[in-house]
């Protein structure tokens, strides 16, 4: 079952895909509650319903064998220009990167004191400059000093994100592309093009060789304390070589995260305990890739699915259908009716994000059945997902 070119994905804790092929899904749910009959009633029955519920996904499908290399990803790195970190790489809630005061202390009024860096393929460090502009609103990209220029006065990230870009398409276009990006701030409100999704160029067979352990690092004009710099925590990462399966692959594969996969426990802690306190941080913490000294990238553990289904409430003008995916609106008492309606369903290719129910599914693979009939070239599956907001 595919939809629009995208099929269904089981989603692992390290941001990694794993596309399936399903002819038949079953998505089953159980409500707990039972009638009760009272004697002397006329057979009156009544039941108590708690809002407890039993979910499971069934699904069959084949495997079979990549008849074309599957396309090479290059590595990459996000820039939030709409949410702050402190200089020790906590999130910040209070100050931003984006105010008068604290541009005037991360840079200076001097091309090249300020820079951004940025370790391409190769391992070469690019530089960005950098500088503040006094009594000015706004960024752009100044090709005569090969500077990205802030003025003082700019609250706009997607002002800024603007200006990165074009530095990078301008000056190191050979190594990295640049794409905007809509994002999240500190209050989890989407902000348009807040962003800048850099990608590493070198693709093919050596696309892994852009995953390195460096971030974009802002190297500030100044050592004062109490800077803020733009959430910019994510090395370069997801590099993927090309490459092509056979169906006995795909198999082994997905069979052996079955026999053998765990979740990284100090992650998944912060991912729970953070909800209580910070949802905002919780969700951050739970996109999967997300990678940091402390909790790591993840492991293989299947964490979510992603089912597209073709929806018309979705469709743009001119269309009949577009492709998004089925979620499921559980793991809060605040979600009301409106927020469980198919207008809600988000796009196909969306980044799942574990505490983010409308990118997906949460939970986890219960049991998987592989058959291979002798002689064939296809093997035959049958899947049970669990859905589960919280998976230890």
């Amino acid at each position: 079952m595919a939809r629009a070119g995208t099929p269904i994905r089981l989603v692992r804790e390290d941001g990694g895909l794993i596309e399936l092929l399903a002819y038949n899904i079953v998505m089953s749910t159980e409500r707990k509650f039972g009638p009760k009959s009272f004697p002397f009633s006329g057979n009156l029955r009544t039941s108590l319903d708690l809002n407890v519920n039993r979910a499971a996904i069934i699904m069959q499908g084949i495997f079979i064998d990549d008849e074309t290399e599957t396309s090479a990803v290059g590595a990459s790195a996000l820039i939030n220009f709409a949410r702050s970190r402190t200089q020790q790489g906590n999130l910040e809630f209070t100050n931003a990167f984006l105010t008068s005061s604290n541009l005037n202390k991360v840079l200076s009024t001097t091309s090249g004191d300020a820079n951004l860096k940025l370790v391409d393929s190769n391992g070469d460090t690019r530089l960005i400059k950098l500088q503040v502009a006094a009594s000015t609103t706004g960024a752009s990209y100044n090709t005569s000093t090969d500077t990205l220029i802030i003025g003082e006065n700019t609250t706009s990230a997607s002002s800024v994100a603007s200006a990165l870009k074009t530095a990078i398409d301008t000056d190191l276009s050979t190594y990295f592309t640049a794409t905007l990006k809509d994002v999240a701030d500190r209050d989890g409100l989407l902000v348009s093009n807040g962003g800048v999704l850099i990608q590493q160029k070198v693709i093919g067979s050596f696309a892994t060789t852009g995953n390195n352990d460096d971030l974009p690092k802002l190297k500030p004009a100044s050592d004062k304390v109490g800077l803020r710099f733009p959430d910019c925590t994510e090395s370069f990462s997801g590099g993927k070589n090309k490459k092509q399966l056979s169906a006995g692959d795909k198999a082994q594969e997905l069979y052996s995260i079955a026999n053998n996969s765990s979740r990284k426990t100090l992650r998944q802690i912060a991912n729970t305990l953070s909800i209580a306190f910070n949802p905002v941080l919780a969700l951050r913490n739970a996109q999967v890739g997300y990678d940091n000294p402390i909790f790591g990238k993840g492991s293989d553990y299947i964490v979510g699915i992603q089912i597209p289904f073709n929806s018309m409430a979705n469709a743009g003008t001119g269309d009949k259908y577009t492709p998004v995916n089925f979620f499921m609106p559980t793991g809060s008492p605040l979600i009301d009716k409106n927020d469980k309606t198919a207008e809600n369903a988000l796009a196909a290719g969306t980044v799942f994000n574990e505490l983010a129910f409308y990118t997906g599914i949460s939970g986890g693979l219960k049991q998987l059945e592989i058959a291979y009939d002798a002689g064939e070239a296809i093997y035959n599956f049958d899947l049970t997902f669990l859905p589960s907001n919280a998976l230890w």
